[in-house]
């Protein structure tokens, strides 16, 4: 099973929200595992989470 995550902050839609989403990414991981009827280890978290921090624009500024 693959799923694909989209961020959909300031891009799609306008909304308050915090501007660093990385505090959140684990847990909107779970959701969508437990959603799926998946089972992941801590190192597939870990995995999708430095993904997700890769594009993470407060991390890494798309224009230095």
């Amino acid at each position: 099973m693959q799923a694909v995550i989209f961020d959909i902050g300031h891009t799609l839609v306008d909304y308050k929200n915090p501007l660093n989403w990385r505090a959140l990414y684990k847990e909107a991981l779970k959701n969508m595992v437990t959603r799926c009827q998946m089972s992941w280890q801590e190192k597939q978290y870990r995995i999708a989470i430095s993904i997700l921090e890769k594009y993470n624009t407060r991390l890494n500024p798309r224009v230095k």
